[in-house]
């Protein structure tokens, strides 16, 4: 072998793998070049969710979810809308697949049916009740804790405020906001993984965490929207707009969509290069 050209295990030589790695640079500053050239053409504006198509982005997403038969629906029925029965749930859906939580809320509400129940189940019981919800340990405990809490600040009632709700064991914002919406009508906005992925694949909002995606939606979203862009959201997150392979050919809202933009008509991103190269219209 001639000198200097050492081969690496994948059979490339160390010469060729540079050259590589200079070429996909090189490649990446073209792709940011035209975007950029693209951007300053007059008139060209990003396709993205506005606050102006809220409105129709809104109706199609509910008439999909009356059309599809997503997990999160068949949640909802279970919890009903009682305050307690809302907040177990939720509690016990983090993590979990709604699939899961069904079957795991539906067993233990045969048990437990008020806060005060608890007192009267051992941890192990509670932990076996609720196998195999994600982290079930923890949550175990929390539920183990609840009447406790409830009894020493609020009288054994579950609270209807934001800060109430985060007062109780293992319970945050995203928990508190569904219970609030759920079980008390009251206006929040449920910013869980689908609600956070799918406002900024869409390009309504550009948050880099779900409590920064909330504070936004609460600054573009019509208040009358706030109650069900969770439950829409999940909905249209289970069936359509996956995480992992969204199915953007068939998507209902995808002329509004910044995925569509980064897909279609612009040139394109390193990180992008598998989903397809975008062409300047």
């Amino acid at each position: 072998m001639a000198c200097g050209l050492v081969r690496t295990h994948h059979g490339n030589t160390e010469r060729e793998n540079e050259a590589r790695g200079s070429r996909k640079s090189e490649i990446g500053d073209l792709r940011a070049i035209g975007n950029s050239l693209l951007r300053a053409v007059p008139g060209y504006h990003p396709a993205a969710v506005k606050p102006k198509d809220i409105p129709a982005v809104h109706r199609i997403l509910d008439r999909e979810r009356s059309r599809r038969h997503a997990p999160v629906a068949r949640l909802a029925e279970a919890r009903d809308e009682e305050p307690f029965r809302v907040l177990v749930t939720t509690m016990l859906s983090a993590r979990t697949r709604d699939e899961t939580t069904i079957v795991v809320a539906e067993r233990l509400f045969n048990v437990v049916r008020k806060p005060a129940d608890f007192r009267s189940l051992s941890l192990k019981k509670i932990e076996k009740l609720i196998f195999p919800i994600g982290f079930y340990h923890t949550k175990a405990r929390h539920l183990r804790r609840l009447p406790l809490v409830l009894d020493k600040l609020f009288r054994g009632r579950i609270p209807d405020t934001m800060e109430g709700l985060c007062e109780l064991p293992g319970v945050g914002r995203k928990v508190a906001s569904l219970v609030l919406t759920d079980a008390f009508d009251k206006p929040a906005i449920c910013v869980d993984a689908h609600v956070h992925r799918i406002s900024n694949r869409a390009g309504l909002v550009k948050t880099s965490n779900p409590f920064e995606t909330e504070m936004a939606l609460r600054k573009t979203l019509p208040q009358r929207y706030w109650k069900t862009w969770n439950f829409l959201l999940v909905s249209f997150g289970q069936t359509v707009c996956t995480p992992l392979r969204p199915h953007c050919k068939s998507c209902p809202i995808r002329r509004f969509c910044d995925r569509r933009l980064n897909r279609e008509s612009v040139v394109g991103s390193e990180g992008e290069r598998n989903e397809g190269r975008r062409q300047p219209r």
